[in-house]
């Protein structure tokens, strides 16, 4: 649960009372000795790293390399879904175990720009192929042209359309509650 202890109250001459509200987290991240836990409640998801079996050039154990791992996981995709923030802490995980720290939480949207594309010019969109296709023309978008598209403004409003769609999919399924107490 995350508590935000600093909702204004007018009433209160700008000072900050103690007041929570309680929201479901995207992703909860916790270490047992040298293991973190990196767990995603809204899908069911967890990576378990064992700092330890990670090259001794990307984890010496110590606090302050467990701080760091906690850093690395937990700005994952930093403001996207949890199913994109598993994938992006996945792939983070793989580049660590091969010695790579510089990994970046950058996700690959192709596949939501795809996906935005198809949906607005009519198109299908094989996600396993990166293909468009329309009847029997069938064609794989070059990386230069995926960029193009992604910087279209209705190719952004389709994505941010279906990402939301996507959220109210996942709320209205999820059994978490939202507790607001303003005592």
């Amino acid at each position: 649960m995350l508590l935000l202890d600093q909702i204004l109250d007018p009433a209160a001459s700008g000072r900050y009372p103690a007041k929570r509200c309680h929201m479901a987290k995207k992703q909860r991240l916790a270490f047992t000795g040298d293991t973190l836990t990196v767990e995603y409640p809204a899908i069911n998801k967890k990576l378990i790293v064992v700092c330890t079996d990670l090259p001794k050039e990307i984890y010496v154990p110590c606090e302050a390399a467990r701080h760091g791992m906690k850093q690395k996981f937990g700005d994952a995709a930093s403001g996207l879904s949890a199913a994109e923030k598993y994938e992006e802490a996945s792939a983070i995980l793989a580049s660590l175990k091969s010695g790579q720290w510089e990994r970046t939480a950058t996700f690959d949207q192709t596949p939501l720009i795809l996906s935005a594309v198809a949906t607005l010019q009519g198109l299908k969109y094989d996600a396993e192929k990166g293909t468009l296709s329309k009847g029997s023309k069938s064609a794989t978008p070059t990386p230069e042209q995926v960029k193009e598209w992604g910087a279209n403004p209705k190719v952004k409003a389709e994505i941010a359309r279906a990402r939301a769609e996507k959220a109210q999919k996942v709320a209205d399924e999820s059994k978490d509650e939202l507790n607001v107490d303003l005592k």
